[in-house]
């Protein structure tokens, strides 16, 4: 028993109506999320140009085959700009103004009434290209749970317009229309399905998406960037014990920016602030992707460096200060020179704890400051390892440049 193609036309112009209407409410309750807007706009447009292309919406002779497929081209196209949006890019408006502008000039053209099978399958392949490159876009970006699913889907159905063509077309007694096929209904219950499960996906998305930035957020000091105290220790824990499976070394350094207090209280907290800043941009130039950099105190800092033995480390920890220096000189407008000591402890197999870590970098940091400002220790187990680890010069810890 085959469905009426005229009640699956209505239904799934229905279909487009609830599930657009239902993305821009979304979309009204977070608007920063500007990917349900787009998406949202889509899904009615394309609700306008199928019931245009099916008559449900009355146009003079001929203009339902003009108007109504460069609607749904406009709509596809949308939904690929709303993939950008998402991906933080702009629009590309050439592209929305070209599609739609290639279907009307065929559609002028003697090739539109030549041939049946063709001017349906040049539309289907102008709608697929828009949806296949939503499909890429979406599979782009931040690495979230529902990007694959949606990606497929959409080039699932974009495959499925390439192929109607030939199942609705192909299949046609002589003389028949396309509206005619048995396998019409088919393609609209795929369609109807299709903005069902993509409305679904669209909001389950961007609900992975929040989830992510709020865990983010709860991970993250908001002044520096870095992670939290608790954001790094659970991270070194993880990356320590992958060290321990494999045997391999890793190091934990802990740095106090010295005289901190004197820069707040002669410069001032926005000085203050600009110089811890700095010491997360010195991570950003001397840490290795893998390693993990938090901040655990007011003016103290963490790094984890995990396949570091204690020659390695000492490199980083040296450049980290160094680095720190002039990023600090550079941000403050009197151009302060403030200084970093540091206490370093390494596990040779990755065994033993984070805290334990942690520790002896603590004792070692007090080493240092007791040594003046400036300086760079080893915990006492591992010192004998890098003999030009010892110190560093000691220098002034706060003044004009």
């Amino acid at each position: 028993m085959w469905f009426d193609p005229t009640t699956l036309f209505v239904a799934l112009i229905v279909t487009l109506d609830v599930a657009g209407l239902s993305l821009l409410w979304s979309w009204a309750r977070d608007r920063a999320e500007k990917m349900l807007a787009w998406s949202g706009g889509a899904l009615l447009l394309a609700s306008v140009g199928v019931a245009l292309f099916s008559g449900t919406i009355r146009l003079p002779p001929g203009l339902h085959e003009a108007i109504g497929p460069a609607v749904i081209i406009i709509a596809t196209s949308t939904v690929w700009t709303g993939a950008r949006a998402f991906n933080g890019r702009p629009p590309c408006w050439t592209a929305i103004i070209i599609g739609p502008l290639a279907w009307l000039l065929f559609w002028a053209s003697p090739l539109f009434a030549g041939w049946v099978p063709f001017r349906s399958f040049y539309g289907s392949a102008l709608i697929a290209l828009f949806m296949l490159l939503a499909a890429r876009e979406f599979r782009a970006g931040e690495p979230l749970p529902g990007r694959l699913p949606l990606a497929l889907l959409i080039a699932a159905h974009a495959f499925v317009m390439l192929l109607r063509t030939p199942i609705i077309v192909g299949l046609l007694p002589a003389g028949a229309l396309p509206f005619h096929s048995p396998w019409l209904g088919v393609v609209l219950l795929e369609a109807i399905a299709f903005v069902q499960m993509t409305a679904i996906l669209v909001i389950g998305l961007t609900k992975q998406r929040l989830e992510a930035r709020l865990r983010q957020a709860a991970a993250t000091d908001p002044l520096t960037g870095l992670c939290n105290r608790r954001a790094f220790f659970e991270q070194g824990t993880a990356r320590l014990a992958a060290c321990a499976r494999a045997g391999r070394p890793a190091a934990v350094a802990i740095f106090d920016l010295d005289e901190f207090k004197a820069v707040n209280d002669t410069y001032g907290h926005a000085a203050g602030d600009a110089v811890l800043k700095a010491f997360a941009r010195a991570v950003a130039l001397c840490l290795a992707p893998s390693g993990i950099a938090g901040r655990i105190g007011g003016e103290e800092f963490a790094i984890m460096l995990p396949d570091c033995d204690a020659r390695a480390a000492t490199e980083v920890a040296r450049c980290l200060m160094e680095r720190f220096t002039q990023q600090a000189a550079a941000a403050s407008e009197r151009g302060i020179l403030c200084t970093a000591s540091g206490g370093m402890a390494l596990s040779a197999d990755g065994q033993g704890s984070m805290e334990d870590l942690l520790n002896a970098a603590d004792l070692a940091l007090y080493d240092a400051k007791r040594e003046g400002d400036n300086m760079l220790r080893l915990a006492p187990h591992v010192a004998t390892l890098v003999a030009t680890a010892a110190a560093m010069p000691a220098a002034g810890t706060m003044r004009p440049a």
